[in-house]
C-alpha cells in the first residue's frame, strides 16, 4: 500500500531538534492542513468526475 514518511528534522542536529520541539504544534497543524487540503481536493475531483459520468448532458460551470 502507498505510504509517506515525512522527515521534518535531523535528530543528530541539536539545532533541528530544538526547533522541532519549539515549533512542534505549528508543524503538526501545517501538516494536517496540507493533508486535509490535498485529500479534500482529491475527493472533490472524484465527485466532479462521478457527476459528469452520471449526467453527461450537463456542462460544468466555468471555474473562477
Amino acid at each position: 500500500k502507498p505510504a509517506l514518511l515525512l522527515e521534518v528534522c535531523f535528530v543528530d542536529s541539536s539545532y533541528d531538534v530544538e526547533h522541532y520541539k519549539v515549533y512542534y504544534r505549528q508543524l503538526i497543524d501545517a501538516l494536517a492542513r496540507a493533508l486535509i487540503d490535498a485529500v479534500g481536493g482529491l475527493i472533490k475531483n472524484i465527485e466532479t468526475k462521478k457527476a459528469r459520468l452520471s449526467h453527461p448532458d450537463k456542462k460544468e460551470k466555468p471555474r473562477v
